[in-house]
């Protein structure tokens, strides 16, 4: 198999379980960035295509099942890129200045961003496919703070707990 090498850039899109201001060692201990990218399926089209066209290419017959670095969510037409990369990505503002890395935002899910790298074929013998190594990073919107996942906002009208119970609670694990 030659190696083959296709250039991608996206749109924008929203950052999803980013690992971009350090590595993620849970599974490598080298550390790995990496990043999924949210967008529509008409806005990931080109570059689902062109990854498409590089398994044709590499794996001829076998390249229908080959593994692809994207996500499909049918219910809302939506699909998650999934980059990566060995090294740390190169950061870009909205204006297309370079970021300097004591200058880098803390970079939380739900960021917009857009991603630039190259696609790759691999074959492991049992494994075949196509990867999205990620060399660069445009921020657009970043969220500098993980998502509260507890709290909620208020609603009008509902059940409201005295706060003298409240404090009072004991927790019941049986319910």
């Amino acid at each position: 198999m030659a190696t083959a090498r296709t250039n991608f850039r996206t749109v924008k899109g929203r950052a999803v379980y980013p690992w971009l201001n350090k590595p993620d060692v849970k599974f490598n201990s080298e550390g790995v960035y990496k990043c999924g990218l949210r967008m529509s399926l008409d806005d990931g089209h080109e570059i689902m295509e062109a990854a498409t066209l590089l398994a044709s290419e590499a794996f001829g017959k076998k390249a229908g099942n080959a593994r692809m670095p994207w996500d499909s969510e049918e219910d809302t037409l939506e699909i998650v890129l999934k980059t990566k990369s060995k090294y740390k990505p190169k950061f870009h503002d909205s204006k297309g200045n370079v970021i300097p890395d004591d200058k880098l935002p803390p970079l939380y899910g739900g960021s917009v961003l857009k991603l630039k790298g190259t696609m790759t074929p691999y074959d492991t013998g049992a494994n075949w496919g196509v990867t999205m190594n990620l060399t660069a990073v445009q921020i657009i919107e970043p969220v500098s703070q993980p998502q509260d996942s507890e709290g909620f906002d208020a609603e009008e009208s509902g059940y409201v707990i005295n706060q003298d119970d409240a404090s009072n609670a004991e927790f019941d694990a049986d319910f």
